[in-house]
């Protein structure tokens, strides 16, 4: 959708889809405003919470484009006006609040209603959909298109959260964006850029794959192939390049699905596609918060290692854990709220300053005690481990590394004694460390621990 109108004869004002009636503005920055006009044109840029008025000239292709001042989030509905010498253009109901950016694969896609196919309806829909009526809660979902060059603009619209509205946008982009918003009681923006099936390689830039061997065996699949969405970077190109303008607070992802078969590039390959997506962005520093695959019978525990990797190795990217919202039979688990409050939390407690339980328990040290393994947590949370009884998930070896199911006790706030009849002396240990196993070691603050080995 472009937004445009006429007042004369004169070259009409073009300006993005993203950039629109019922927008959100990232609040007290400096946001880009820009478009098309006729070559030479000056653009005159007012908005209602600044009496200045800011100009812009369009360059030799017709581009222009202003860096306007927002303020802190006021709630009110604001005005943006664009005019050149015989026409202008009016934005209205625009927010100054927090906006995010939701990309991925299916599991990110999946919408809150049910639909074809996959499209199950999220597992609390119609709790959900009785109260969203959030009108400060905005989305603007791109249109599913590819492109072998990288575009200027997408096709989509903001639209105002309620129960209609939300029926087919990401159901983890609902709840992580009403999480904000009743956490922090400013607007929130989300925007959608999601497509089903899809390879890491496919939302990365052509200039970071061409000549670099790690992609070699992929795209040496691509030749004689037809292109599609799975193709190297038609969807960076289609649709995330055209967002790269619009001033946003971070990311939240949810993919890997589609690179189990690649699992051991993975790591690189991912932390590639977060610093290309930076590097356009010029913020080396920009937010990034994935959730990890959940359990699942095809999804591997060497590709939820992977993601875990780029974790620890790149700095604001943050990873929420799922090994207790699998489902052995489907890769499009339906209990999307989990993993979205789970995001929520790792934004609210690294960005926003509340005091939150966010991380799970992390393996620390172990030491091996006749008949058992005691394993200490890092716990993330100052109360420790939840003292539970019928913890899953844990196995033990002896020397023949052959794992049997653990016994598990916790002892102290952050200790785990392991233990089997099956194995007198137990020298390695793991913990949900298979495709799919319901593990249940959490934290005090219900956040469950990441997956982890020693062998």
């Amino acid at each position: 959708m472009v937004c445009s109108a006429s007042l004369g004869t004169a070259q009409t004002i073009k300006l993005p889809a993203v950039i629109s009636n019922n927008m959100v503005l990232q609040q007290d920055t400096s946001v880009l405003i820009w478009g098309w006009s006729g070559v030479g044109d000056t653009i005159r840029i007012a908005v209602s919470w600044d009496q200045e008025t800011a100009m812009a000239v369009a360059d030799a292709e017709g581009k222009w484009q202003c860096y306007i001042n927002t303020e802190k989030s006021d709630g009110e509905a604001h005005t943006l006006r664009l005019s050149n010498a015989s026409e202008e253009i009016s934005i209205s109901n625009i927010l100054l609040g927090e906006v995010w950016l939701a990309s991925g694969q299916s599991n990110m896609d999946f919408p809150m209603s049910k639909g074809a196919t996959w499209r199950s309806g999220e597992l609390h829909e119609a709790e959900a959909l009785r109260d969203a009526h959030y009108p400060s809660i905005r989305f603007f979902r791109v249109k599913q298109s590819i492109s072998d060059t990288a575009r200027m603009d997408c096709e989509g619209e903001w639209v105002i959260c309620n129960a209609n509205s939300i029926q087919d946008k990401s159901a983890i982009g609902f709840y992580f964006s009403r999480e904000l918003h009743q956490h922090l009681q400013v607007p929130v923006g989300l925007i959608q850029s999601t497509w089903g099936g899809t390879p890491v390689e496919a939302w990365t830039a052509g200039e970071i794959m061409k000549g670099n061997p790690l992609y070699a065996g992929f795209q040496q699949s691509e030749v004689g192939r037809s292109t599609d969405n799975k193709s190297s970077a038609v969807l960076w190109n289609a649709m995330i390049h055209p967002l790269n303008q619009y001033a946003i607070k971070g990311v939240i992802w949810y993919q890997g699905e589609s690179n189990v078969k690649r699992q051991d590039a993975y790591a690189e390959m991912f932390a590639n596609m977060i610093r290309n997506w930076r590097d356009h962005r010029r913020n080396n520093a920009l937010p990034f918060y994935f959730v990890q695959l959940a359990p699942y019978k095809g999804t591997t525990p060497e590709i939820r290692e992977a993601q875990y990797l780029v974790a620890e190795k790149l700095d604001q990217v943050l990873m929420a854990s799922t090994t207790d919202v699998g489902d052995s039979t489907d890769i499009h688990p339906r209990n999307k709220r989990i993993p979205a409050e789970r995001l929520a939390k790792i934004a609210l407690g690294n960005l926003y300053g509340e005091s939150t339980v966010w991380m799970g328990p992390t393996y620390l040290s172990h030491e091996v005690l006749p008949k058992q393994i005691q394993v200490t947590f890092e716990a993330h949370d100052p109360q420790g481990l939840q003292q539970a009884e019928g913890i899953s998930g844990f196995e033990v070896a002896g020397a023949d590394r052959i794992f049997y199911t653990a016994t598990v006790k916790v002892t102290g706030m952050n200790i785990v004694q392991l233990s089997s009849e099956s194995v007198d002396r137990p020298q390695y240990f793991r913990y949900s460390w298979k495709n799919y196993n319901k593990a249940t070691l959490y934290n005090v603050g219900g956040i469950p621990a990441l997956p982890f080995k020693n062998d």
